[in-house]
């Protein structure tokens, strides 16, 4: 039994090398092929979005409601911060119809703003 799963451990470890040998080789050929700065064009550098930051006040249960959201999304195996919970709920508004949105938007509890934050683990 030993000497099987011996035998199976340095075969599956000789493919991978060799998998990665393979990789390295491919990867040296991209490389090859593209042009430095150096040469006649330089490289495209990718443009990072702008981003703003900002803060605003939740009531409890909606705050609670962003983690509820988290969870549901690691169920279905996909990690995702308070940041794309928002941002997808701003998505979802705006696709929704005049209607649909002051409807929705007139379920929502009135809270004052800038009320003195409160910290909440949960």
């Amino acid at each position: 039994m030993k000497k099987d799963i011996k035998a199976a451990l340095g075969k599956s470890l000789k493919e991978e090398t060799k998998a990665i040998e393979k990789r390295f080789a491919q990867a040296d050929i991209v490389f090859s092929q593209h042009k430095t700065e150096t040469e006649d064009e330089p490289l495209e550098i990718e443009k990072v979005e702008k981003v703003i930051r900002d803060s605003f006040t939740l009531p409890l249960e909606d705050y609670q409601l962003i983690e509820v959201i988290k969870k549901r999304a690691l169920k279905a195996s996909v990690s995702v911060t308070k940041s794309e919970i928002i941002r997808a709920g701003l998505l979802a508004l705006q696709s929704m119809s005049e209607q649909e949105l002051i409807s929705v938007i007139n379920s929502l509890t009135k809270i004052k703003s800038g009320r003195r934050a409160v910290k909440v683990k949960i």
